[in-house]
């Protein structure tokens, strides 16, 4: 129950009550009880509430739509790497491809010098030392095997004279009439990587009667990948 007190007016000199409001609250020039200072509160909690749910309703979508698009463009950027690399692949490959196709070439034109058809093993030789400084600058050797794939001369000073190739896939295609590049491998002479480069040679009557080679050194094509802008 509200308490009263007694106020004498200052005009009149009568005292007359004034009841007190212990359970109320001046604010915004009114007086406000508790029940009405809570329910502002709940007003305030709902209001709050409400922001708070759309401000939720509205970043939701846009992290949904944030990790989508970061998804979409790492995988985006990943395919485009992907396609970048094999096509620097196919690049490089095609380059070295057109560089030993070349060096077959060159080897197919001296293989048909009728002097590596002949018996005659110093002539060969000497017409080996001569292309070696001719078209060699990439070669760690040119050399003229046997039909028997036996090395018979060579124009780096011998050191392939005697070495077998016969079990070489090269040197197959190469009787089979086929010239071509063999697989890189380490060289039976000098234990240097090589790629050989082989044309067949043939004799009188068109009879298989060896082969001449070039022994590519392997530095030739990795200083040509090398100088490829990527």
């Amino acid at each position: 129950m509200a308490r009263t007190g007694r106020i004498q007016s200052r005009s009149t000199g009568r005292r007359f009550r004034r009841k007190r409001f212990p359970d109320r609250f001046y604010r915004d020039g009114a007086f406000t009880t508790e029940n009405d200072r809570g329910g502002i509160m709940k007003k305030r909690t709902l209001a709050f509430k409400l922001v708070l749910g759309g401000v939720i309703a509205v970043l939701i979508p846009l992290m949904a739509v944030g990790i989508f698009s970061a998804v979409q463009s790492s995988t985006a950027l990943r395919e485009a790497a992907q396609n970048q690399a094999a096509l620097v692949a196919r690049s490089l490959a095609s380059t070295v491809e057109t560089a030993l196709q070349q060096e077959v070439k060159k080897i197919q034109a001296a293989a048909a010098d009728p002097a590596f058809a002949e018996d005659d093993l110093d002539a060969a030789t000497r017409r080996l030392e001569t292309l070696m400084k001719t078209i060699g600058d990439n070669y760690e050797s040119l050399f003229l095997a046997d039909a028997k794939g036996i090395i018979r001369a060579d124009g780096c000073g011998g050191g392939y004279v005697g070495v077998d190739i016969s079990a070489r896939n090269y040197f197959a295609r190469a009787r089979a009439g086929e010239a071509s590049v063999g697989e890189p491998a380490k060289s039976l002479a000098t234990g240097n990587s090589i790629v050989v480069a082989v044309a067949p040679v043939t004799g009188p009557g068109g009879r298989f009667a060896g082969v001449l080679a070039a022994a590519v050194e392997i530095d030739f094509l990795t200083d040509l990948i090398d100088d490829i802008q990527i």
